[in-house]
């Protein structure tokens, strides 16, 4: 990641990750990039003008950027990225960074599986079809803020996945009612899919909204324990549960390893998963370019 600042520069503009241009709030003209030798990039959007409207005016290359609340320099923050995405353990971490502080690399690790849910969330995505088998859970996934005091967020998300492929989807809610629901289903399973779940135990869907969807968006319900796991086809749910370590296993930490766990699967099939993952963080980290 060291490379000469205005080469480093110019190959995140090239990834989208930063502005390619600035304009100027005050006198609306394109700023340009100057040498700062007191910030750490080095290197600020800047314009300055000596007639008209006298102003010299600043902006971050981060602003509005993945890496605009971090206290790493971009290059250590795509760094432990590539920790992350690779996997590595805490402490392997720790002596590559050469940090003593086990929590910066727990919040950025933190930090980017709430990134997941975030790029999930922006796929806007369907599942299914004719005689495709889904699972659909709900669950409550937490986000921790890098800066912003590391304050955590939570949010109830239904998640769908296709037992035999990586498609998948994460849809907000506001609450488990029978008509968000049949809201979300509509929206974002296919007509004649077959879904495998349990969340029918805690709702009580209503019989006209039962019949909407399976008369209608002629969809089939199964229930996770009755034919949920076959024979030949280990449920997704099985699947989960074992990667993530029972020690660990609390109700956060473990709907916040859910979304990791699906988007992990996507990036699987990428030719190189990283630079997906930074492809991907674009869509919903899109770097200012006035302001």
């Amino acid at each position: 990641c060291h490379k000469p600042k205005h080469e480093f520069v110019q190959w995140l503009q090239d990834k989208k990750l930063i502005a390619s241009h600035y304009e100027c709030p005050t006198c609306k003209k394109l700023m340009t990039l100057t040498e700062e030798t007191s910030i750490r990039e080095e290197l600020i959007w800047k314009c300055q003008a000596w007639e008209g409207v006298k102003h010299t005016t600043k902006r971050s290359i981060r602003r509005g950027t993945w890496f605009e609340n971090s206290s790493f320099s971009i290059q250590d923050v795509l760094l432990l990225s590539y920790y992350w995405y690779r996997e590595y353990p805490h402490r392997t971490v720790q002596y590559e960074m050469q940090t003593s502080s086990a929590r910066i690399i727990l919040d950025w690790y933190n930090f980017c599986k709430g990134t997941c849910v975030d790029i999930l969330l922006s796929r806007n995505s369907s599942v299914g079809g004719h005689g495709i088998k889904i699972e659909l859970y709900e669950s409550k996934f937490w986000k921790r803020s890098h800066g912003d005091n590391h304050k955590v967020t939570n949010q109830w998300v239904f998640c769908g996945l296709e037992r035999d492929s990586t498609n998948c989807f994460l849809a907000n809610v506001m609450d488990k009612t029978p008509k968000t629901i049949l809201n979300v289903l509509k929206r974002h399973v296919l007509p004649g899919t077959v879904i495998y779940s349990d969340i029918w135990k805690d709702t009580k869907i209503e019989q006209e909204v039962y019949s909407h969807l399976t008369v209608h968006h002629e969809l089939t319900f199964r229930d996770m324990e009755n034919g949920g796991v076959g024979n030949t086809a280990e449920g997704i749910w099985t699947m989960i549960k074992r990667q993530f370590p029972a020690a660990k296993r609390s109700k956060a930490l473990f709907d916040g390893f859910i979304g990791e766990f699906m988007y992990r699967r996507i990036l699987n099939e990428a030719q190189d998963g990283y630079l997906q993952f930074l492809s991907d963080i674009v869509k919903v980290y899109t770097p200012s370019t006035s302001g």
